[in-house]
């Protein structure tokens, strides 16, 4: 891109349970190019460029029919509007009608994606943080945790999900495993469409039903022995503490490391206190 253009964001846009934290979140994040951050790729997000004296807007939006999951991104200036499935398609497909020429601007650069201040902006409100997980040439995307002392769930619980891209029936899919209630399940989505579910006990009985990447251990395709989703699995579990816990001095004392621990005598009273709250 031969210009450095000031890039003006108009519309924050917003965050999507089903978006973001749904069977198509890994397209709904993307990875900043100037220090690593994962960002949203947010809902409504709107931006202006001025471009050889003439503004363009970019809006985030949805697909549409089996595209209806992914994001979209309508760029419009003066009569001209077009929507594409990435920034750079959108601004450069609409600089083209303008001025009839094949200049190609960079759509993440456009969208603020590597301005710091707009970065800044794009985080706010985020309750979690999705990461990618690299499982040979496969991505499996944890994007909710949840946490059980169910060992042959490896300690995951109801709540926890992770998505994997790969093929079904020779055609490309998402296979999301989560685990609800007392049941591990997986989904298979295609074109933003449920296409196929199985149900097991356990995340080895639910992948052995699917009859896919049996090279592969289940642990492994739940990304639950990637030491990042084991890490927080470690941490939710020392947060979440019942009453029937306050007389176990060993998940005190976790309780107590995680969050309080300040002085030895501060570790006492803490102890003390759960001991209290049970018998009250």
């Amino acid at each position: 891109m031969s210009q450095n253009p000031r890039i003006m964001l108009l519309t924050l846009g917003s965050l999507g349970s089903e978006l973001h934290y749904g069977p198509y979140s890994f397209y709904w994040w993307l990875i900043s190019n100037e220090d690593q951050t994962i960002l949203p790729i947010r809902l409504g997000q709107k931006v202006k460029v001025c471009l050889n004296n003439n503004d363009f807007f970019i809006t985030i939006q949805t697909g549409s029919e089996n595209t209806a999951l992914l994001p979209a991104y309508c760029c419009q200036s003066g009569i001209y509007t077009a929507t594409e499935t990435s920034p750079t398609k959108a601004i450069s497909n609409i600089y083209r009608q303008y001025f009839n020429t094949c200049t190609c601007y960079s759509g993440y650069q456009i969208m603020g994606w590597n301005d710091n201040d707009i970065i800044e902006k794009l985080k706010e409100d985020i309750q979690f943080i999705p990461f990618n997980i690299k499982l040979e040439s496969n991505n499996i995307f944890i994007y909710s945790i949840g946490v059980s002392s169910h060992e042959k769930w490896y300690y995951a619980g109801p709540g926890f999900q992770a998505l994997l891209i790969y093929k079904y029936e020779k055609k490309p899919a998402v296979f999301v495993s989560r685990i609800e209630d007392k049941k591990c399940i997986i989904v298979i989505y295609q074109e933003s469409t449920l296409k196929k579910q199985f149900i097991g006990n356990t995340p080895n009985q639910v992948w052995e039903k699917t009859g896919q990447l049996r090279k592969f251990t289940s642990k492994q395709l739940f990304g639950l022995d990637n030491s990042i989703t084991k890490n927080l699995i470690q941490q939710y579990s020392i947060t979440k503490c019942t009453s029937n816990d306050w007389d176990n001095e060993d998940i005190l004392k976790q309780l107590f490391d995680y969050h309080l621990k300040r002085r030895t005598l501060i570790g006492k009273v803490f102890l003390k206190v759960g001991k209290i709250l049970k018998i009250q």
